[in-house]
């Protein structure tokens, strides 16, 4: 029932409950992903081919900002010096284009640096896609929570994400934000990634990849 409320949504459904919650300004969403709570509090995927959503909630929006999803690889831990991110990670295709983790460190902010470390994800590599929202592309209010709505609608970009090309054993996290002034960006519940497509990996998350123990190195 998650996913249906809002693929319902993208096809004009509004959704409406009662009492007005405050939802995040920025949220990040997985088509047929699952929310989970614990300390991951992120929606997640084992598939790799899927859709991702980017959703902003604003009464009078700017469709001239530009916006940026950051693409990092889980999770926050140390790298061998001269290490090859593609060679190591490999790519993902965004839209059909690939992005490679050509950054180390953490999206960086003019006015809020390191902002988005919190997430207990960076330093770590990472790549970086423009969003742009549109007027006409609305949906009803939608918390990736727990699927409950408020009066009024949101504004949504999707796009295509294929992960066939991320070496074995490789998890990617998504990040949105305001790169401008470092505020706002899509809080830690509100966030997505994805996951190994085995029973039982979900305990890796936060502690490393399988894939890349040989780059893997203490942080001093």
């Amino acid at each position: 029932m998650k996913k249906l409320l809002f693929t319902l949504c993208l096809l004009g459904v509004f959704v409406f409950a009662a009492g007005a919650t405050a939802l995040p300004v920025l949220q990040v969403d997985i088509s047929g992903g699952e929310y989970v709570g614990g300390t991951e509090q992120s929606t997640i995927t084992g598939d790799t081919l899927f859709t991702l959503y980017a959703l902003l909630t604003q009464d009078s929006p700017d469709f001239n900002k530009r916006y940026e999803m950051s693409v990092a690889v889980y999770a926050k831990i140390g790298f061998e010096d001269g290490l090859d991110p593609d060679a190591a990670f490999g790519t993902v295709d965004v839209d059909g284009a690939p992005l490679s983790f050509s950054n180390y460190g953490s999206p960086n902010f003019s006015t809020t640096p390191m902002e988005l470390q919190e997430h207990g994800i960076f330093e770590t590599y990472y790549g970086i896609f423009d969003v742009k929202f549109a007027a006409a592309d609305t949906v009803g209010s939608y918390n990736v929570q727990d699927d409950s709505g408020a009066p009024g609608y949101s504004y949504y970009v999707g796009f295509n994400i294929d992960t066939t090309n991320l070496v074995d054993g490789t998890m990617i996290h998504f990040d949105l934000y305001d790169p401008a002034d470092g505020e706002p960006f899509a809080p830690f519940s509100h966030d997505a990634g994805t996951r190994v497509p085995e029973p039982g990996t979900l305990v890796l998350l936060g502690i490393g990849m399988l894939g890349v123990a040989a780059f893997r190195r203490k942080l001093s």
